[in-house]
């Protein structure tokens, strides 16, 4: 595909890659969906469901 061709399809928003054209919304809305997650782990193992769990950051 042309370059042109491409950047044009990417400013219509007509890619339909499943991409993000914003990096920054992208971010905020993976940094909720871990939040969310952690809250209920924590949750979780405070109720006593689950009795092992690890995590793991890596950079």
């Amino acid at each position: 595909m042309p370059r042109s061709t491409f950047t044009t399809m990417k400013d219509e928003d007509r890619l339909g890659l499943g991409v993000h054209g914003d990096g920054a919304a992208w971010l905020t809305e993976a940094r909720q969906m871990l939040d969310f997650n952690l809250k209920r782990l924590a949750h979780r193992h405070g109720q006593g469901s689950s009795k092992v769990f690890v995590l793991k950051l890596v950079p």
